[in-house]
């Protein structure tokens, strides 16, 4: 099913469906009377759900990681779509993975059916849904007979599945997302002071080798002694007003080219024709530019990463992958804020050129721009070339967070926290 399709259907049938249970919910909710205390003995069952954007996966991470260490005898279950799967065999701290099928309307029922039924068998103590604004989301929680469910309350537009929760907290749009979902986590008990480092990806060691030959025939760096750049043109779907313009990619690939280092187009296979567009306008530079677009799979990849000298991407997946392998990283931002994804360090640069309408992915499905990113057009190729020119000459990747908020009260209740059923 294509995205569009799917945010039809949950905006239509899914909030219906919502709004249509309220009264069946708060009828058995005091008919049942639940025991919803939250203790490391009476929790055997975790699940976490998140079913797009693998680099909102990334920066759930360290949530997965802290509700670990809380709930150690706990089974640690994540639910996701099946095109992620192979992005969990690289996180061994989650213990099973569920996989929904959405390549089209049946798959998607008899996969939601068998879901359930997995859900329900489990006795899940504790379920996360990490969608923002999904009713889907929050109906799989719901029908999943989870006795404690967390949410996200993100404003009015998403009042029509708060009350399918049991524990409900403020998602703050101004703060990065990995402390939102900490936050959530800090409602079942999780360590106020647990770290929102990303976990890094476990790359097997024979993989390494195994890539490192595979990269060798596809480049052909000479004897520069230089290192190799990665370079990620693509956005998503979900808005591509996130592009920065072709021209001046190309400009900032010449630099380096010329400079001796190889650069490799990254991306999915779906985006190597637009890939090719500027590949073709480097052809003068064919011996230095490589259109690597759907050549390696999710675990090759990672591998990549890790071989680069740096990244210059826009707000992409491949961005939040760099972010968690500790690789230095220059991320172009337009449409959407630095705030929420970008991760600081002495080895990443942010670029973001503050316009009136900007952020507004997540809030639109259809930009005000209309096509016409000023935001991303703002951003120069020579400050772009000065910040990779820097990442390049940091030798050390200490990764650091500056931000260190306040996440409780002074009696311990985590702030943000708008309904504790146990507690009401």
């Amino acid at each position: 099913m294509r995205l569009s399709s799917k945010i039809v259907f949950d905006h239509t049938l899914g909030r219906v469906l919502c709004y249509g249970l309220f009264p069946v919910i708060r009828g058995l909710g005091f008919l049942l009377r639940r025991d919803h205390t939250i203790r490391e003995s009476n929790v055997r069952c975790i699940v976490v759900a998140k079913y797009y954007g693998m680099g909102s996966i990334i920066h759930a991470t360290p949530m997965l990681r802290a509700l670990k260490e809380r709930f150690p005898q706990a089974r640690l279950v994540f639910v996701t779509r099946k095109n992620n799967r192979e992005l969990f065999a690289h996180f061994p701290v989650i213990d099973e993975v569920l996989l929904v099928n959405d390549d089209s309307l049946l798959p998607f029922i008899f996969s939601n059916i068998r879901l359930l039924g997995t859900l329900m068998r489990r006795h899940v103590d504790l379920f996360f849904d990490l969608e923002l604004f999904s009713a889907y989301g929050a109906l799989v929680s719901l029908f999943s007979l989870t006795r404690n469910r967390f949410g996200f309350l993100c404003g009015l537009e998403t009042d029509f599945k708060t009350f399918l929760y049991t524990h409900l907290m403020y998602f703050n749009f101004q703060m990065p997302i990995r402390v939102c979902y900490l936050q959530l986590a800090r409602v079942a008990g999780v360590a106020a002071d647990a770290s929102s480092d990303l976990v890094k990806p476990a790359i097997p060691a024979p993989l390494r080798a195994a890539m490192q030959e595979k990269l060798d025939r596809i480049l052909r760096q000479g004897e520069t002694g230089k290192g190799l750049l990665a370079v990620n043109i693509n956005a998503s779907d979900l808005m591509l007003e996130r592009r920065w313009p072709l021209e001046r990619f190309e400009e900032v690939t010449r630099h380096f080219a010329r400079k001796g280092y190889p650069i490799l187009f990254v991306g999915s296979s779906d985006e190597r024709g637009y890939v090719q567009g500027l590949v073709d306008r480097l052809q003068d530079m064919s011996d230095w530019t490589y259109n690597a677009c759907g050549s390696f799979t999710l675990s090759e990849f990672f591998v990549l990463l890790e071989a680069c000298d740096a990244l210059l991407t826009g707000d992409t997946g491949i961005m939040n992958f760099a972010y968690a392998l500790h690789v230095p990283t220059v991320s172009l931002w337009g449409p959407c804020s630095p705030i929420q994804y970008h991760v600081e360090s002495e080895s990443t640069r942010a670029i973001w050129k503050p316009v009136y309408c900007s952020p507004c992915v997540h809030r639109f499905l259809t930009p005000p721009c209309r096509g016409n990113n000023v935001c991303m057009a703002l951003i120069e190729a020579g400050e772009v070339i000065a910040a990779v020119e820097d990442v390049l000459a940091k030798h050390k990747q200490k990764q650091r967070d500056d931000l260190h908020p306040v996440h409780s009260d002074d009696s311990g209740v985590p702030l943000g926290l708008l309904r504790d059923r146990k507690k009401n």
